[in-house]
């Protein structure tokens, strides 16, 4: 994770677990942008924790999201 942070264009790479299902993780991450994002997942650091995720792992999703925020 922290070749990951250390990136340029990442704004957030952090680990969650879910307080209602301990088998329940999330990986969140949040880009400069579209294509930062796609450059990260060319990176050897990222394609090593793919398929160590994919291995321990029952079930993987990927979801994309915008962040939407209070205007004010």
């Amino acid at each position: 994770m922290e070749a990951s942070r250390a990136e340029p264009d990442c704004i957030r790479y952090d680990l969650a677990q879910s307080s209602a299902n301990p088998e329940l993780f999330f990986l969140v991450e949040c880009w400069v942008s579209e294509k930062s994002l796609i450059d990260h997942q060319q990176t050897p650091h990222f394609l090593k924790g793919i398929k160590e995720i994919e291995a321990l792992a029952a079930h993987t999703d990927v979801q994309s999201v915008y962040w939407v925020e209070p205007k004010g």
